[in-house]
């Protein structure tokens, strides 16, 4: 699990803005950060959020860290089968 992964599943908004300000110049390093597949069920930070349930999270890892709303887990589910 990476730190975006990790904020994502703990909901620690804070932490997601800080990371988000420090990260304003770096696109490639966001990038990295929201596309990293953890290695047991290949989730990424999105899907943790969806998870949780935080729509604050959610929003901002999909407009300021581009996340991709389609991407799937290891197993195949996407960011709705992960809601429900």
């Amino acid at each position: 699990m990476n730190v975006l992964q990790a904020v994502s599943y703990f909901g620690a908004e804070r932490i997601l803005k800080y990371l988000m300000k420090i990260l304003i110049d770096d696109e490639a390093a966001r990038k990295e950060l929201v596309s990293y597949a953890e290695p047991n069920g290949g989730n990424l930070a999105i899907h943790f959020a969806v998870l949780k349930g935080n729509k604050r999270i959610i929003d901002i890892l999909l407009e300021e860290f581009n996340a991709d709303p389609k991407a799937t887990t290891g197993n195949g589910l996407n960011v709705v089968h992960c809601a429900a």
